[in-house]
């Protein structure tokens, strides 16, 4: 049988081969709380597939229905529209939770590495600032890319900005970071970020991380922005004014390469977003893609080092050599470590967490040509934003 722990009132569900089919399609469509059951099936879902062994997941999925795919086509879109040249390294693709990646390429990990660089005092790789910015930092309660790093070696002494609409939030944030007792000095800016707001808000408040001696662009050894809305305009707008070492990015990944899709703002259409954003509601019409942040960062010379199941993590080419010294051996795939390295490679190898239907992305992923398929894109992205009540809302698409 299968049976899984309930997430709101449901108790402990356990249900026969066949309960699944019943339940669903006859019990489920007349439940009170029909947002509760669909938890309860999906995390059956999640309990059946992680018991399975090998040999019994690929059953499984050698029963689900195959997708074809022109790979002459494919390879000859993926070769005219990537931004990364070189061969994805093993770290570029996501994998499950907790996986080796996720340990040897986290923040804390990557700040270790560009420490240990700066260290042999060679010129090979530049000195750490000590410092980060982390936009929708919300609480800074994990999963927050920088919240390992915080709370580790690596981060003591730490100086950062932690930036949110939420001003409950931002307090909590300080009192962890406080309690953390890890020297790391955390200052908070209640702010509706967009690129209008950063000039005037935001900027003044990073320069005091620097105690506003430095001329050029402020040396951040990492940028978070996670603002559930026009994030790639928002890191655009940031990058005029810092130049950080790594940089996480939030990402709409069920827009696939090679499509450049964006949320745009405008005045006070940022602030309605946000406010009324719910963390746990369908969004798909936020964020950006990875064809999209790809292009955007290469002109800073951030290039792809590797994607998350919901983020891409991006390096500074003045750390690169330190990321190849560090990378360069214990390579399962044997491919060297050159960036950039090939998106549509990365993507086509990770497990993602997505807000479409997944026969949805692979259509317009392995498209024979992305002409085909972007005006199914444009029309998805226009109904969902209808749906929600935030029609008119503007977005990029192209490819």
């Amino acid at each position: 049988s299968l049976c899984c722990g309930d997430r709101k009132h449901l108790g402990t569900t356990c249900w026969s081969a066949e309960g699944p089919r019943r339940h669903c399609c006859e019990t489920g469509a007349q439940l009170v709380d029909p947002e509760a059951d669909t938890w309860a099936a999906f995390d059956s879902y999640v309990e059946f597939t992680n018991a399975l062994s090998p040999e019994e997941r690929r059953a499984l999925h050698s029963s689900l229905p195959r997708v074809e795919v022109d790979e002459e086509a494919f390879d000859a879109v993926r070769r005219k529209l990537r931004v990364g040249r070189h061969p994805a390294h093993w770290l570029c693709a996501s994998g499950d939770d907790d996986s080796e990646a996720d340990k040897v390429a986290s923040v804390r990990a990557l700040v270790g590495v560009i420490a240990a660089a700066a260290s042999l005092d060679d010129g090979a790789s530049p000195p750490l600032s000590r410092t980060f910015v982390n936009v929708g930092s919300g609480d800074c309660a994990p999963p927050d890319p920088l919240h390992e790093l915080l709370h580790s070696p690596e981060g003591r002494g730490f100086r950062g900005l932690a930036v949110d609409i939420d001003g409950e939030k931002l307090a909590r944030c300080a009192a962890e970071a406080r309690a953390a007792g890890n020297g790391v000095d955390m200052l908070t800016a209640q702010v509706v970020v967009d690129p209008l707001t950063i000039p005037i808000a935001l900027a003044p408040r990073i320069a005091e991380l620097f105690d506003g001696h430095q001329k050029g662009l402020w040396p951040l050894d990492v940028l978070v922005v996670d603002v559930d809305g026009c994030d790639c305009p928002v890191l655009s707008e940031l990058l005029s004014f810092v130049a950080p070492k790594v940089v996480v990015l939030e990402l709409a990944f069920h827009v696939p390469p090679p499509f450049r899709f964006s949320l745009q703002c405008g005045p006070g259409s940022t602030e309605a977003w946000l406010r009324g954003y719910d963390v746990g509601l369908f969004n798909a019409a936020s964020g950006c893609s990875l064809s999209y942040a790809t292009n955007l960062l290469a002109s800073f010379d951030l290039s792809l080092l590797r994607l998350a199941q919901q983020d891409a993590v991006f390096v500074h080419a003045s750390v690169v050599p330190a990321m190849a010294r560090q990378f360069a051996h214990g390579n399962p795939g044997g491919v060297p470590f050159e960036l950039p390295q090939d998106e549509f490679e990365c993507f086509r190898r990770s497990k993602l967490w997505m807000q479409y239907p997944p026969e949805y992305v692979r259509e317009w992923f392995f498209a024979s040509h992305p002409a085909q398929v972007l005006p199914r894109i444009w029309s998805n992205m226009t109904r969902i934003t209808r749906l929600y009540g935030r029609e008119g809302t503007p977005f990029t698409l192209d490819y």
